[in-house]
Protein backbone atom coordinates (compact mmCIF):
# COMPACT_ATOMS: atom_id res chain seq x y z
CA UNK A 1 0.00 0.00 0.00
CA UNK A 2 1.06 4.02 -0.28
CA UNK A 3 1.99 5.63 -3.37
CA UNK A 4 4.16 4.12 -5.95
CA UNK A 5 7.88 4.79 -7.01
CA UNK A 6 10.91 3.77 -8.81
CA UNK A 7 10.78 0.36 -9.27
CA UNK A 8 7.21 -0.89 -8.31
CA UNK A 9 5.04 -3.00 -10.45
CA UNK A 10 8.05 -5.63 -11.05
CA UNK A 11 6.92 -7.96 -13.84
CA UNK A 12 5.37 -11.65 -12.97
CA UNK A 13 8.25 -13.11 -15.65
CA UNK A 14 11.81 -12.43 -14.08
CA UNK A 15 12.74 -12.43 -17.89
CA UNK A 16 10.81 -9.18 -18.82
CA UNK A 17 11.96 -5.14 -17.96
CA UNK A 18 10.75 -3.24 -15.62
CA UNK A 19 8.66 -0.97 -17.12
CA UNK A 20 8.39 1.48 -14.19
CA UNK A 21 12.39 1.31 -13.82
CA UNK A 22 12.86 1.60 -17.40
CA UNK A 23 10.33 4.65 -18.03
CA UNK A 24 11.98 7.12 -14.87
CA UNK A 25 15.24 6.19 -16.32
CA UNK A 26 14.26 7.16 -19.92
CA UNK A 27 12.83 10.93 -18.01
CA UNK A 28 15.67 11.28 -16.05
CA UNK A 29 18.32 10.76 -19.01
CA UNK A 30 16.19 13.48 -20.87
CA UNK A 31 15.72 15.98 -17.99
CA UNK A 32 19.94 15.69 -18.46
CA UNK A 33 20.36 16.01 -21.79
CA UNK A 34 17.96 19.07 -21.13
CA UNK A 35 19.70 20.40 -18.41
CA UNK A 36 23.27 19.85 -20.61
CA UNK A 37 21.68 21.73 -23.61
CA UNK A 38 21.00 24.57 -21.36
CA UNK A 39 24.23 24.44 -19.73
CA UNK A 40 25.95 24.39 -23.07
CA UNK A 41 24.06 27.65 -24.36
CA UNK A 42 24.73 29.44 -21.41
CA UNK A 43 28.45 28.91 -21.82
CA UNK A 44 27.85 29.96 -25.42
CA UNK A 45 26.68 32.74 -25.17
CA UNK A 46 29.26 34.02 -22.28
CA UNK A 47 31.90 33.42 -24.27
CA UNK A 48 30.85 35.36 -27.49
CA UNK A 49 30.26 38.08 -24.60
CA UNK A 50 33.72 37.92 -23.31
CA UNK A 51 34.95 37.60 -27.09
CA UNK A 52 33.30 40.76 -28.31
CA UNK A 53 34.86 42.73 -25.08
CA UNK A 54 38.05 41.28 -25.12
CA UNK A 55 38.81 40.17 -28.88
CA UNK A 56 41.95 37.34 -28.94
CA UNK A 57 45.04 38.77 -29.87
CA UNK A 58 46.26 38.11 -33.62
CA UNK A 59 50.14 37.57 -34.31
CA UNK A 60 52.08 38.10 -37.82
CA UNK A 61 55.28 37.21 -38.96
CA UNK A 62 57.76 40.01 -38.00
CA UNK A 63 56.08 41.50 -34.97
CA UNK A 64 58.12 42.17 -31.91
CA UNK A 65 56.45 40.04 -28.65
CA UNK A 66 57.24 39.73 -25.13
CA UNK A 67 57.49 36.20 -24.18
CA UNK A 68 56.32 35.04 -20.75
CA UNK A 69 59.08 33.10 -18.55
CA UNK A 70 57.70 29.46 -17.63
CA UNK A 71 57.64 28.92 -13.56
CA UNK A 72 60.89 27.89 -11.79
CA UNK A 73 62.95 30.74 -11.01
CA UNK A 74 63.67 33.29 -8.70
CA UNK A 75 60.50 34.93 -7.27
CA UNK A 76 62.15 38.59 -8.19
CA UNK A 77 62.31 37.56 -11.72
CA UNK A 78 60.88 39.26 -14.64
CA UNK A 79 57.70 37.50 -15.92
CA UNK A 80 58.29 38.85 -19.10
CA UNK A 81 61.73 39.10 -21.49
CA UNK A 82 62.04 40.07 -24.92
CA UNK A 83 61.30 41.89 -27.16
CA UNK A 84 61.48 39.01 -29.48
CA UNK A 85 60.26 38.17 -33.51
CA UNK A 86 57.46 36.43 -34.72
CA UNK A 87 58.93 34.07 -37.23
CA UNK A 88 55.86 32.43 -38.07
CA UNK A 89 51.76 31.86 -37.32
CA UNK A 90 51.95 28.08 -37.90
CA UNK A 91 48.28 27.74 -36.53
CA UNK A 92 46.16 29.37 -33.59
CA UNK A 93 47.74 27.94 -30.79
CA UNK A 94 51.17 27.43 -32.36
CA UNK A 95 53.60 30.09 -33.10
CA UNK A 96 57.44 30.52 -34.23
CA UNK A 97 59.03 32.91 -32.08
CA UNK A 98 63.25 33.94 -32.16
CA UNK A 99 64.00 34.34 -28.73
CA UNK A 100 67.42 35.41 -29.01
CA UNK A 101 69.69 33.16 -27.25
CA UNK A 102 67.17 30.61 -26.78
CA UNK A 103 67.01 30.37 -30.67
CA UNK A 104 63.44 29.55 -32.51
CA UNK A 105 60.84 28.22 -30.01
CA UNK A 106 57.07 27.18 -30.76
CA UNK A 107 55.13 28.92 -28.24
CA UNK A 108 51.26 29.25 -27.80
CA UNK A 109 49.51 32.51 -27.78
CA UNK A 110 48.74 32.45 -23.89
CA UNK A 111 52.82 32.92 -23.35
CA UNK A 112 52.57 36.30 -25.84
CA UNK A 113 51.62 39.58 -25.59
CA UNK A 114 52.57 42.67 -28.42
CA UNK A 115 55.99 44.87 -27.70
CA UNK A 116 54.93 48.34 -27.83
CA UNK A 117 57.30 50.91 -29.14
CA UNK A 118 57.91 54.00 -26.64
CA UNK A 119 55.37 57.12 -26.25
CA UNK A 120 58.02 58.93 -29.16
CA UNK A 121 57.17 56.24 -31.62
CA UNK A 122 60.25 55.82 -32.33
CA UNK A 123 61.09 52.10 -33.80
CA UNK A 124 63.06 49.60 -31.23
CA UNK A 125 65.07 47.34 -32.97
CA UNK A 126 64.64 43.85 -31.42
CA UNK A 127 66.96 42.88 -28.38
CA UNK A 128 66.87 39.96 -26.19
CA UNK A 129 67.53 39.76 -22.14
CA UNK A 130 67.03 37.74 -19.67
CA UNK A 131 65.44 38.68 -16.48
CA UNK A 132 67.72 39.55 -13.56
CA UNK A 133 68.02 37.79 -10.60
CA UNK A 134 67.97 39.10 -6.94
CA UNK A 135 71.75 39.78 -6.67
CA UNK A 136 73.90 39.16 -4.28
CA UNK A 137 72.31 38.86 -0.54
CA UNK A 138 72.88 40.90 2.23
CA UNK A 139 73.72 37.84 4.45
CA UNK A 140 76.14 34.93 3.62
CA UNK A 141 74.72 32.24 2.97
CA UNK A 142 76.26 29.26 4.28
CA UNK A 143 75.92 25.76 2.13
CA UNK A 144 76.78 22.67 4.23
CA UNK A 145 79.67 20.44 1.93
CA UNK A 146 80.74 18.20 4.58
CA UNK A 147 80.30 16.95 8.06
CA UNK A 148 83.51 15.87 9.05
CA UNK A 149 83.59 15.04 12.58
CA UNK A 150 82.16 15.63 15.90
CA UNK A 151 83.25 16.58 19.48
CA UNK A 152 80.67 15.21 22.26
CA UNK A 153 82.08 17.51 25.52
CA UNK A 154 79.56 17.99 27.93
CA UNK A 155 75.78 18.12 27.42
CA UNK A 156 74.53 17.07 23.04
CA UNK A 157 73.72 21.19 22.86
CA UNK A 158 77.16 21.74 23.80
CA UNK A 159 78.39 19.55 21.16
CA UNK A 160 80.67 20.28 18.30
CA UNK A 161 80.67 19.56 14.67
CA UNK A 162 83.61 19.91 12.48
CA UNK A 163 81.82 21.23 9.42
CA UNK A 164 83.17 22.24 5.85
CA UNK A 165 81.26 24.97 4.19
CA UNK A 166 80.44 24.75 0.21
CA UNK A 167 83.04 28.16 -1.07
CA UNK A 168 85.28 28.08 1.86
CA UNK A 169 88.71 26.35 2.24
CA UNK A 170 89.07 25.50 5.65
CA UNK A 171 86.60 23.61 7.54
CA UNK A 172 85.18 24.62 11.17
CA UNK A 173 83.53 23.84 14.02
CA UNK A 174 79.97 24.79 14.84
CA UNK A 175 77.43 23.67 17.67
CA UNK A 176 73.96 22.56 17.26
CA UNK A 177 72.60 25.74 16.72
CA UNK A 178 74.24 26.26 12.95
CA UNK A 179 71.85 23.30 11.75
CA UNK A 180 68.52 23.08 13.93
CA UNK A 181 67.20 26.23 12.16
CA UNK A 182 66.45 25.01 8.65
CA UNK A 183 66.74 21.51 7.42
CA UNK A 184 70.45 20.10 6.81
CA UNK A 185 70.61 16.94 5.18
CA UNK A 186 74.33 16.32 4.87
CA UNK A 187 74.19 16.91 8.87
CA UNK A 188 71.15 14.59 9.58
CA UNK A 189 73.12 11.55 7.46
CA UNK A 190 76.39 12.48 9.59
CA UNK A 191 74.19 11.56 13.18
CA UNK A 192 72.43 8.39 11.73
CA UNK A 193 75.92 7.14 10.51
CA UNK A 194 77.08 7.78 13.89
CA UNK A 195 74.20 6.37 15.88
CA UNK A 196 74.20 9.75 17.66
CA UNK A 197 70.13 10.36 18.11
CA UNK A 198 69.24 14.15 19.18
CA UNK A 199 65.82 14.99 21.70
CA UNK A 200 63.56 17.67 21.42
CA UNK A 201 65.07 18.88 24.70
CA UNK A 202 68.65 19.13 23.31
CA UNK A 203 67.30 20.91 20.23
CA UNK A 204 65.38 23.55 22.25
CA UNK A 205 68.06 24.11 25.05
CA UNK A 206 70.58 24.63 21.18
CA UNK A 207 68.29 27.25 20.47
CA UNK A 208 68.51 29.78 23.60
Amino acid sequence: EGGGGFGDCPPLDLMERNEDAVQFFDRVSHERRLVQDKLTKIHAAERRAWLKKHPPQEFFPGQKVWVRKLPGGSKLDRLWFGPCEVMAVLSEARIEVDTGPAGLQILPPTRLKPYMASFGGQEIACHYFEPEGRGPPEEKEYVVEEVLDVRKNGPPHKWKWHVKFRGYPEPEWHDMSCFVHHVNDVWHKFNKSKGIELSIADIMQAQK
